[in-house]
């Protein structure tokens, strides 16, 4: 079976699941589908398993100009995107402007001399709940570039990066959980596959972007 899509992926697993007890297509796509999506982008470490990873590669990159409202603020679900998952830089439309530091909450809320600014560039940001804050105060325009969520998979037809590129992510998440709902003892087996595909991924886009070359430590000063 050519897993080409969002149907085909759900009958493969159905297919590959031997003790299929009470599974259905409607199970696979109401219950298991969704946890296994939720584990490609925030990962899991439930306790004695395997840890999975989050999914962080370039394909799921995008880029944008925010413009803050008053008082420094982006309403991210909006203002940057709905499926947005994690900034990765932001940096002022400003001439020789540095990129902006990241802070946490409590550290960025100690900045006084910055909030209480308007004056342009901003130079740090922090993330409460769906809200960016920078400081200064400017609402003065922000380069940002994040990571987001793929296209959502609805119908039969649809498809998405990982469906094309990278099907068996899905596939070894979605037998893993179906062995959940089976009580099938194999569970921990395809836990381990489907978290050694999403690092292979990762692994993999972190070598592409280093155009295939590996790092290698140097000396600064040879004697």
């Amino acid at each position: 079976m050519a897993l080409t899509n969002y149907g085909t992926l759900r009958a493969a697993a159905l297919d590959w699941s031997w003790t299929t007890g009470s599974l259905t297509d409607t199970v696979m796509a109401n219950d298991i589908f969704p946890i296994v999506q939720s584990q490609v982008y925030w990962g899991d470490k439930t306790a004695g398993m395997q840890p999975i990873e989050p999914l962080r590669i370039r394909s799921m990159v995008s880029t944008g100009t925010l413009t803050p409202a008053t008082g420094g603020t982006v309403t991210i679900s909006t203002g940057v995107s709905a499926t947005w998952l994690e900034f990765i830089e932001m940096a002022p439309v400003y001439n020789y402007a540095y990129a902006m530091n990241y802070v946490e909450p409590w550290s960025f809320r100690k900045e006084v001399e910055a909030l209480s600014s308007t004056q342009a560039p901003q130079w740090i940001y922090t993330v409460e709940g769906d809200t960016l804050f920078v400081a200064p105060a400017s609402v003065g325009t922000i380069r940002a570039t994040w990571y987001q969520k793929f296209t959502a998979l609805g119908s039969d037809s649809s498809t998405d990066y990982i469906i094309t590129n990278a099907p068996q992510v899905y596939l070894y998440g979605m037998i893993a959980q179906a062995c959940l709902y089976t009580q099938d003892d194999r569970y921990p087996q395809f836990r381990a596959m489907f978290a050694g595909a999403i690092k292979a991924l990762n692994d993999t886009d972190q070598q592409q972007r280093a155009s295939g070359s590996r790092s290698v430590a140097r000396p600064r000063v040879v004697i």
